[in-house]
């Protein structure tokens, strides 16, 4: 049988008889349909096994504190120990969401950023088709233009705080 690698972390897993295989590095529990065949290019970035495999540690990190607090509960209330334990499973389980969010911070700025062009004649830049919600301008007609004369009757310009808004909530840049 071929070897398969764990599409979290890349490393080997052990290919027992059974479909059924777990990663004994992250933790990863599957069926052989979905193995990675070939391991991880060690030069190329992984950021989606990554997120993957973070969000995995914070659900984790979730029923732990669910298990703390069911405990917690059902011990006598004005055990400190026990109150304790759950505040430092709550700080950490505060400190992995904190992570986990720059880790979506850092992934997504990772991703390049999308490139609107300019005409070269006009200056103008259409609304892009895939942008599906559009600003509306003051008479109510959805902006067709991010730069340059628009369906909502005004005369739009990149510098404009809106536009600039817009390009960033798409990860996109005009030139």
């Amino acid at each position: 049988m071929a070897d398969e690698f764990c599409p979290l972390c890349g490393e080997p897993l052990d290919t027992s008889g059974d479909e059924s295989r777990l990663c004994y590095t992250c933790g990863w529990f599957g069926d052989n349909t979905e193995t990675r065949r070939a391991p991880w290019d060690p030069k190329v970035c992984n950021p989606i096994g990554n997120l993957v495999q973070a969000l995995s540690l914070y659900r984790e990190l979730c029923r732990q504190e669910l298990l703390g607090e069911q405990f917690a509960n059902a011990t006598i209330p004005t055990n400190a120990a026990h109150s304790r334990e759950l505040h430092q499973v709550k700080t950490r389980v505060r400190e992995g969401l904190h992570s986990l969010i720059e880790l979506f911070i850092v992934t997504y700025q990772l991703t390049p950023p999308a490139i609107l062009k300019k005409d070269e004649k006009s200056g103008m830049v259409p609304w892009p088709d895939s942008w599906t919600v559009r600003r509306y301008n003051a008479c109510n007609e959805p902006c067709d233009m991010l730069v340059g004369p628009c369906a909502c009757g005004g005369w739009h310009d990149e510098q404009e705080q809106w536009v600039q808004d817009v390009l960033k909530l798409h990860n996109a840049v005009i030139q």
